[in-house]
């Protein structure tokens, strides 16, 4: 915040009279034109025509249907594991406390695996389809230009691992 300049009339009990203050800014803005009473076209059409940034496909929705479900099965069967260690909860089950405690551990590493199967879908299914599509190319051409760039880092790298100057050394 910036001080208070005791060089400021403005500021100066004695010499400033009454009824001065700051003129507003907004005086010094430009004046904005009048509006016509009803909403603009150009953000409905904006709208319209932005490209989406998912696909619109079966298997993109069925991947996505597939970690969606797997998150919320992951989730309530963590919640339910949870419940099991909770001591106010333990004269509602009908379990003794090895049993309870076997339930729990199936259900949190169940989860665990959940997550994984999420994980494993998200990097390998969603997201390769998501960035064909913003690329405007389809799944298929995505793999296989993925697979050239592989066989040519690939070989690449051989060509490294192989150094000529041992041959000339004889």
């Amino acid at each position: 915040m910036s001080r208070r300049s005791p060089l400021n009339k403005r500021y100066q009990k004695e010499t400033t009279p009454k009824g001065v203050s700051k003129k507003s800014a907004a005086s010094a803005k430009p004046a904005r034109k009048q509006s016509s009473g009803r909403p603009s076209q150009s953000s409905k059409t904006a709208e319209k025509t932005r490209p989406r940034l998912a696909p619109d496909t079966d298997e993109y929705r069925s991947a996505r249907k597939q970690w969606s479900i797997a998150l919320a099965v992951a989730a309530l069967s963590l919640c339910l594991s949870l419940v099991l260690t909770r001591e106010q909860f333990k004269e509602y089950i009908p379990f003794d406390e090895t049993t309870a405690f076997f339930i729990q551990s199936a259900l949190t590493w169940g989860a665990t695996g959940l997550i994984a199967y999420a994980w494993w879908l998200d990097f390998t299914q969603i997201r390769p389809r998501m960035k064909a599509h913003q690329a405007g190319i389809t799944y298929e051409e995505y793999q296989e230009r993925r697979q050239a760039k592989r066989a040519a880092k690939k070989h690449v790298d051989n060509e490294d691992a192989h150094d000529p100057s041992e041959e000339t050394q004889e």
